[in-house]
């Protein structure tokens, strides 16, 4: 969209206005919401504000559909968010969807592409994380990114509660096919995402992560060409028969992108990076400073 940062917040109350029109003129109107997760519901410690918890809540109470929209699997989903009452799950970047507890959509990376992208990563001593339905598949150091402090390089936060979450869900074998990777090179190397791209790049989506540590070379994304989240969006609108123009997306980074361009209201955390604010419709508070409930707020979702 066009403008720079300040007119799309200035935006908001325009964008405000129409909502609480339409609530005005029907008050049986319910929105359908997506929510990235990190960044977005919770911090960098893996914490979601009260103010945010609040929101969902009342949200929730006034009859709006929450759905979660996140790069995660399954697995690596707290308790605490699935108690917040989410009516649905969108994991994977898009590849994998729930509602109410029973599958919608799976679109998995078939075992001939898991070994190609495996060997290949192994000849360039990466780590790397494989994604399923119910299992992780970490290799290498890759898990060494979390368990890092972040001044010897892990990743910015506190990941403790991340590591004793996914346990359970840890094998070390190589999946026969999965959703979506995660990469990391090692500190230092000659090799990076941008090696990777020109690799696989027409072939598969790849993008930089949402993680930034500091000790290791370029964290990166990879799912099926023209996977994302907005294709797990498009999904769930159809599937509930809404139309995209009345859907409302929050997210902060580059996984996000191609939601907040699809729907009707893309909102920008205060906190976005790669970029992100340009394809959105208007940019909130940060998600430390009450950004969610802020925007919550501005889109008529609560009072």
């Amino acid at each position: 969209m066009g403008g720079g940062p300040q007119d799309r917040v200035a935006a908001v109350h325009v964008v405000r206005c129409e909502v609480a029109r339409q609530i005005c003129e029907d008050g049986q109107v319910k929105r359908l919401v997506f929510l990235d997760v990190d960044g977005t519901l919770i911090n960098e410690n893996q914490e979601i504000p009260a103010s945010a918890r609040d929101a969902i809540a009342e949200a929730i109470a006034a009859g709006h559909t929450l759905i979660i929209c996140t790069g995660r699997a399954k697995p690596e989903i707290y308790p605490f968010l699935w108690e917040l009452g989410f009516q649905g799950f969108i994991g994977c970047n898009g590849a994998y969807g729930e509602l109410e507890g029973k599958q919608v959509f799976a679109d998995f990376m078939p075992a001939s592409e898991v070994t190609e992208l495996s060997d290949w990563l192994e000849s360039h001593h990466a780590g790397w994380m494989w994604q399923g339905p119910n299992t992780l598949y970490p290799h290498s150091f890759f898990l060494d990114v979390f368990r890092t402090p972040e001044e010897e390089g892990g990743t910015p936060g506190d990941w403790t509660n991340f590591l004793k979450q996914i346990e359970p869900a840890l094998d070390w074998h190589r999946p026969e096919r999965a959703f979506k990777l995660t990469f990391v090179f090692p500190h230092g190397s000659p090799v990076g995402m941008q090696d990777a791209m020109d690799e696989f790049g027409d072939r598969f989506c790849i993008l930089p992560g949402s993680l930034a540590p500091t000790g290791f070379r370029d964290m990166s994304e990879l799912t099926a060409k023209g996977m994302s989240k907005a294709v797990g969006v498009k999904h769930f609108a159809e599937h509930m028969g809404i139309p995209l123009e009345d859907v409302i997306a929050f997210g902060d980074s580059a996984n996000d992108r191609e939601m907040l361009e699809v729907v009707g209201h893309g909102i920008a955390m205060g906190n976005f990076k790669d970029g992100i604010d340009e394809v959105a419709s208007w940019i909130t508070k940060p998600v430390n400073d009450g950004g969610l409930a802020h925007g919550f707020r501005e889109m008529g979702l609560i009072g």
